[in-house]
């Protein structure tokens, strides 16, 4: 997911910028938790879409 994020254009754009660190400011489960919720809103999501596409 990490890498996906890296890929797009305005992340490179972001991390080109002087106030983008990457100093370590998060501990290890708070990212853990971030990425848990993005995992669960992309789940639920393609759920949705999937129960929208059997309705047809």
């Amino acid at each position: 997911m990490l890498r996906m994020l890296q890929a797009k254009s305005e992340y490179r754009q972001i991390e080109a910028t002087e106030e983008f660190t990457r100093s370590n400011d998060f501990n290890l489960i708070d990212v853990i938790h971030a990425l848990d919720e993005v995992q669960e809103t992309i789940e639920n999501f393609q759920s949705a879409r999937s129960g929208e596409n059997n309705g047809i």
